[in-house]
């Protein structure tokens, strides 16, 4: 009898396995029943992350070892549903979210490093202006408030950041500043 399973993991769990595993032979328990080996897929995501207020568009992102696009669909029924490539890079993006007024995506970029960093863009593929940088070090998503005037996130060190922003008549934004910072050993 052969039986294949896969164990996914969160991060930590991860990083625990690449640690004791990764360069090692498997190991193997009850007679080489159960055998555990580092493996890691570097294929490809695909994020579908948002719709804009109007539930009109979809935002996703496609990402791969090579780099990511971002997307928006157009859902409004009417016409083809053909996907709108927004942006390219050969870095890896996920997690687009649409601005309160639809004009802009927020959205991860992971660097070189493989650290994320949380960026906003215009939704208009011709629109000449290069994404901003609004994190310097996050670790999450991020997420707007609903009049769009802040944009928030978690950053490494665990606090929850907060930039001003506005939408109109162009994008602009303050230095993220802390929110609030999560106690040592508090939860």
């Amino acid at each position: 009898m052969l039986m294949l399973t896969t164990i996914g993991c969160d991060r930590v769990t991860k990083h625990l396995a690449a640690a004791k595993l990764n360069g090692n032979p498997g190991r193997s328990y009850l007679a080489d029943t159960i055998r555990l080996e580092y493996a890691e897929n570097p294929g490809a995501f695909l994020n579908l992350s948002d719709w804009s207020a109007d539930g009109k568009y979809l935002a996703y992102a496609f990402s791969d070892m090579a780099g990511g696009t971002l997307y928006t669909l157009p859902l409004d029924g009417t016409g083809e549903r053909k996907p709108t490539q927004i942006a390219h890079t050969d870095l890896r993006m996920f997690a687009p979210k649409f601005s309160p007024d639809g004009r802009f995506l927020s959205y991860i970029v992971i660097d070189k490093e493989n650290r994320p960093e949380v960026f906003v863009r215009s939704i208009d593929p011709a629109a000449t202006a290069a994404p901003w940088q609004i994190s310097e070090g996050a670790a999450s998503e991020a997420y707007w408030r609903r009049d769009g005037k802040e944009i928030y996130y978690l950053a490494r060190d665990q606090s929850v950041m907060v930039a001003e922003v506005s939408t109109s008549p162009t994008f602009s934004f303050s230095k993220p500043k802390v929110l609030f910072k999560r106690e040592a050993g508090g939860t």
